[in-house]
């Protein structure tokens, strides 16, 4: 799938990592799915993500009329059906294999084709998730460019 082509881009996991990435792809216009498995933390992630833009509107960054752009392309949600309008996804989960199997397993069977990664341009979701970690590897896999759809 081409860049301009991604439109929707699903986060799974809303911790450090999950609401960082959702907060950089929703700065860039990228609507965004946050998905994650209670609403504590999902609560908690869009937490972070108000305070972080409330400094970039305090530095002159942002606006505050941009800072509710943002935020209004951020869906939280707990049900994992809801990527299956993502024509992207990242996978933030704890890293912990059997989670990431587990998670990867089911965002799987939703995703279509592209958005899995199986015409090899989109692969974020298979870049590293399911090789276990060890010792000395490095963080592998997948485009790291965020496109700026601003």
């Amino acid at each position: 799938m081409p860049i301009e082509s991604i439109k929707a881009v699903a986060v799974l996991g809303a911790g450090t990592m999950g609401n960082g990435i959702a907060h950089v792809f929703a700065r860039a216009g990228y609507e965004v799915i946050l998905r994650d498995v209670e609403e504590r933390f999902l609560q908690r992630g869009m937490e972070t993500i108000r305070k972080n833009l409330d400094r970039e509107v305090k530095k002159g960054k942002l606006t505050d009329t941009e800072k509710l752009a943002v935020l209004a392309r951020l869906k939280p949600v707990t049900d994992m059906a809801a990527i299956a309008a993502a024509d992207f996804v990242v996978e933030a989960v704890p890293e912990k294999i059997e989670i990431k199997r587990a998670v990867l397993t089911e965002a799987d069977r939703l995703l279509r084709p592209e958005a899995r990664g199986d015409d090899h341009a989109a692969g974020a979701v298979r870049g590293h998730a399911l090789h276990e970690p060890r010792a000395g590897d490095g963080a592998g896999g997948g485009d790291s460019r965020v496109a700026d759809r601003r």
